[in-house]
């Protein structure tokens, strides 16, 4: 009894030992400060970096293009120009089958569609080629003359709606009598149209002229509108354009022309010449002429392009040898109460033609104008012009609507017995050739038959030989020269049919993670396999696969190569799942961008998917982060002491983790630890410390062994 209580004495002493150990050991944790063997404790730092999240899966690589091709027809090879792993390009010959019987069945359905051709035009005609030749004539003839009959009808009915605008016309202007515009010369010049005197407001059949000193009566024109020639009629050239001039004007004129200054060298009507300057100064030196600035002269001109309401007034204005402005000034009377804006000559040297429009003005009314001219040296005045306004005649526009109208009616009568004549030609023709409909029907039928024959034969004698529909290696090869191969059918429900000239019928892979449809007997001729472009169709699980989109890109390696690796992209991922084991999977096919030589066709390959990245984020190690529902958090050291804050994390990867926001660049986390002797992982807090303290009891782990 002694010894047990000895013995339990001593098991509760090293059990309070024990206790005051871990106690003690506590106190260290918290207050003691970091030995040096905390560098044993996992950490990282917060830095600027890249995440990718991918999806993996492993497949086996295959060609991407392959193309069973074959004859549609059997027959006996005359020649195989390819042999097993030659490189063909698509439309290269592969091989030839005598045409003879193809050529033979093609000739029998071409005379059977001739001769039934021509049994369905005799069945249509009903009727002799001559009398067929004579009913068309008689049709031809009738719709010609349809045709031209109404040609005519619109013809008439144009003049009418013509003659109607017209009528409408000459009732705006209030229908003035019947006559044409008029156009006259100066009231003291000659007449340029039919020259008239204005007496009372009428004209009369006299001229009127500046050099017989005649004056119009009546009261309309008054008497100070004409001036007397001044010269003799030696001058006339120039003094007829200067008969509106000041008195000083015409007496500086009177003398240059008595000193021979002016010459009257230009023609008998119209502005003065200016081959040679109209005043010339002269100096004591025989060399040189200095053009002294003058007066201008304005010559008026006629009037042209008369209508019912506006006028194109013309004349010439020799500007004096300095800036010269003209006018036009206009009326029904001869005081001239109206004015075209004043316009400048920019060439001060010459003479120069000018004009002006004046709209707005009444039908069948006679108007007087004149040109005015200016410059620093004095005015001149242009004779005054007279012209009338165009008028029109609604009498005679009347007159012309009731013949229009009466035509109008006989051509709509014309036509329509035309018409009638054409539609009884066309009646009486069908009758005449109406032909057994069954007779048509049935040769009809037996034509249409006969062509769908001949357009099979064309094919099946064009497929005698046969072409490559893609480029590749051939990968199987059947038959020799001299052999008869079978017909083959394996492009009748191929995914993909031939875009090549010549025999072609073959079935391709389709690329979209399932092998050829092809429902034929046999393996076909040749097998072409397109070496150079590969692609891998791998299964991903379904809680993976909506996450992998088209176009993401793809690492690949092969576990049969060392340090062989490739890229790709994704191009199909399927609708369709395929379960296996309760497992469900997706195909997902990836195109191979330029394979390794090295790799082979049905070699294994390891796939991995990037299915997402971000680039310079602030990234943790995966593995220092801990997530509770939508709360993560990351243990942070901070001088030694570890601390648990909250952090929003973003993209998740294989090995890095986004942080959005509770970290900053530079700052450490704590890794977990794990423990070899015990399989024990630490993540930070007391067992974090622990380790940085040497461990736990027992050498190891944490209480104990």
């Amino acid at each position: 009894m002694g010894s047990k209580k000895i013995r339990s004495a001593i098991a509760y002493a090293i059990l309070t030992a024990a206790v005051l150990s871990l106690a003690g050991f506590a106190v260290a944790y918290v207050y003691m400060p970091n030995s040096a063997s905390a560098a044993s404790v996992r950490t990282a730092s917060v830095t600027a970096g890249n995440v990718e999240t991918s999806q993996t899966a492993t497949g086996n690589i295959q060609s991407a293009s392959t193309a069973t091709v074959g004859f549609p027809i059997s027959g006996t090879l005359t020649a195989v120009n390819v042999t097993l792993g030659s490189r063909v390009s698509a439309g290269q010959v592969i091989a030839k089958i005598s045409p003879s019987s193809a050529q033979t069945a093609l000739s029998a359905a071409e005379a059977s569609l001739s001769a039934a051709e021509q049994n369905l035009t005799t069945a249509e005609q009903g009727g002799s080629t001559a009398n067929k030749l004579s009913n068309q004539l008689t049709i031809t003839n009738d719709e010609s003359a349809i045709t031209n009959d109404e040609e005519q009808l619109t013809t008439d009915e144009a003049d009418l709606v013509t003659a109607k605008q017209q009528l409408s016309t000459d009732e705006n202007l209030a229908c003035p009598a019947a006559g044409s515009s008029t156009v006259t010369s100066a009231i003291g010049g000659a007449s340029t149209g039919s020259a008239s005197s204005i007496t009372g407001g009428s004209s009369q059949g006299t001229n009127a002229t500046a050099n017989s000193g005649s004056t119009t009566t009546g009261g309309k024109f008054s008497a100070s509108v004409l001036r007397e020639n001044l010269f003799a009629s030696k001058y006339s050239t120039v003094l007829s354009e200067s008969l509106y001039l000041p008195d000083a004007v015409l007496q500086t004129t009177k003398s240059f022309i008595t000193s021979g200054i002016i010459t009257d060298s230009a023609p008998t009507s119209g502005p003065v010449s200016t081959t040679s300057s109209p005043v010339q100064i002269t100096t004591t030196s025989t060399t040189t002429t200095t053009l002294a600035p003058v007066a201008p002269v304005a010559v008026t001109g006629s009037a042209s392009s008369i209508a019912t309401n506006e006028v194109n007034l013309s004349g010439s204005v020799t500007p004096g040898n300095t800036t010269t402005s003209y006018y036009f000034a206009w009326g029904a009377t001869d005081k001239l109460g109206q004015v075209t804006p004043t316009e400048t000559l920019v060439n001060t040297s010459g003479t120069s033609q000018v004009s002006a429009v004046i709209t707005g003005l009444k039908a069948d009314t006679n108007y007087l104008f004149q040109l005015i001219a200016q410059n620093s040296q004095g005015i001149s005045k242009g004779s005054m012009q007279l012209f009338t306004t165009a008028s029109s005649s609604c009498a005679e526009e009347k007159t012309v609507i009731s013949e229009d109208k009466t035509a109008i009616a006989k051509q709509e009568a014309t036509v329509q017995n035309a018409k009638e004549t054409l539609s009884t030609a066309e009646a009486s023709i069908a009758q005449s050739n109406q032909s057994n409909n069954v007779t048509v029907a049935t040769d009809e039928a037996t034509v249409a038959q006969d062509q769908a024959n001949v357009t099979a034969d064309q094919k099946d004698l064009q497929e005698t030989t046969l072409v490559a529909p893609i480029s590749g290696t051939i990968t199987s090869l059947n038959g020799a020269v001299g052999e008869t191969v079978a017909a083959y059918s394996g492009a009748s429900s191929a995914s993909s049919s031939s875009s090549a000239t010549g025999g072609s019928t073959f079935a391709t892979n389709s690329g979209k993670g399932a092998s050829s449809s092809s429902s034929a007997s046999g393996s076909g001729f040749a097998t072409i396999t397109n070496l150079n472009n590969f692609e891998i169709i791998a299964g991903f699980a379904e809680a993976d696969i909506s996450s992998i989109k088209v176009g993401q890109s793809a690492s690949i390696t092969f576990p049969a190569l060392t340090n062989v690796t490739a890229t790709g992209k994704v191009t199909y991922v399927s609708d369709i799942p395929t379960t296996s084991s309760s497992v469900v999977t997706y195909d997902v096919t990836i195109a191979v961008s330029n394979p390794p030589s090295s790799v082979k066709d049905g070699m294994t390959a390891d796939i991995s998917i990037v299915t997402g990245s971000v680039s310079n984020v602030l990234t943790v190690p995966s593995a220092a982060v801990t997530t509770n529902g939508s709360t993560s958090t990351v243990t942070v050291d901070e001088n030694g002491s570890d601390k648990v804050i909250n952090v929003k994390t973003g993209l998740v990867g294989s090995s890095t983790t986004q942080i959005i926001s509770g970290l900053q660049a530079g700052e450490t986390v704590v890794l977990p630890v794990v423990k070899a002797s015990s399989g024990v992982t630490s993540t930070g807090g007391f067992g974090g410390r622990l380790a940085r303290l040497g461990g736990g009891f027992g050498g190891g782990g944490a209480f104990g062994g």
